[in-house]
C-alpha cells in the first residue's frame, strides 16, 4: 500500500492537536524537507535502463534524479548475457588511458570514471550494448507521489511533525519528534544493510 499525503496530515493533527484538511498543502514543505532528508541518506533506489552503448559511444549520463552509484551498479549486456559490473578508476587514470587509445582499440568496456555528470567507460565500445543502472536517488519534488516504500511510513510521519515543528520554532515538540525520527532512520538503515547486493554475471 503506497503512502498518500492524507495519512501524514491526519497524523499531524493527532500529533499536534492540529485541524488540517486531508488535501491541505500547510506540511508540504516539511514533507518534502523529510523525503530530501531520507533520500540524502541513501534510502531510495532506482535502476535506469533506457541507455544504450554502440560502437561510437563513449559515456552514459547520469539517471534522473541521480545521487550516487550503488556498488556493481553499472553493467552492460552483450545481447546474450550480462557482463561483469563496471569497476571505478580516477578520471585522471581515465584520461592517461585515453591518451594512448585508438579507434582500432575498441573492445568490451571493464573500467569507468565520473566526470561532469557522466560515466566514461574504458576501452570504448567495440559493439552495440544495453545498459542497466543501479543507482541511489533524490526524491522527486512531489509530495503527492511518495517514493518510498511502506517501511518507511513511521519515519515519513515523524519527519514531518518535525521538521514543521522546527520550522515553525516550536522546539517543544521538535524534540520529542526529532529524536523518533532519528530512530526511525537508524531502524530503516539496519534493515537496509540487511539487504543482498546486486549480483551480475
Amino acid at each position: 500500500m503506497a503512502i498518500v499525503k492524507s495519512e501524514i496530515i491526519s497524523f499531524w493533527n493527532q500529533s499536534r492537536k492540529g485541524g488540517l484538511s486531508d488535501t491541505s498543502e500547510v506540511l508540504d514543505e516539511a514533507i518534502q524537507v523529510c523525503l530530501d532528508d531520507l533520500s540524502n541518506s541513501n534510502f531510495l533506489k532506482a535502476s535506469d535502463t533506457d541507455q544504450t552503448l554502440d560502437n561510437t559511444s563513449l559515456t552514459l549520463d547520469y539517471p534522473t534524479l541521480y545521487k550516487s552509484l550503488m556498488d556493481g551498479g553499472i553493467i552492460l549486456n552483450d545481447g546474450s548475457v550480462d557482463l561483469q559490473p563496471l569497476t571505478k578508476i580516477s578520471w585522471r587514470d581515465y584520461k592517461n588511458m585515453m591518451r594512448s587509445f585508438n579507434s582500432g582499440m575498441r573492445s568490451i568496456p571493464s573500467v569507468y570514471a565520473v566526470n561532469d555528470e557522466k560515466f566514461y567507460l574504458y576501452n570504448p565500445p567495440g559493439q552495440d550494448y544495453t545498459t542497466e543502472i543501479w543507482y541511489w536517488k533524490y526524491h522527486a519534488k512531489d509530495v503527492d507521489a511518495i517514493e518510498f516504500s511502506d517501511e518507511f511510513r513511521n519515519a515519513i510521519k515523524y519527519g514531518t511533525v518535525f521538521f514543521k515543528s522546527m520550522l515553525q520554532g516550536n522546539m517543544k515538540y521538535a524534540q520529542i519528534w526529532g529524536p523518533m525520527f532519528a530512530n526511525e532512520k537508524k531502524m530503516r538503515r539496519l534493515t537496509q544493510n540487511t539487504q543482498p547486493g546486486i549480483v551480475k554475471g
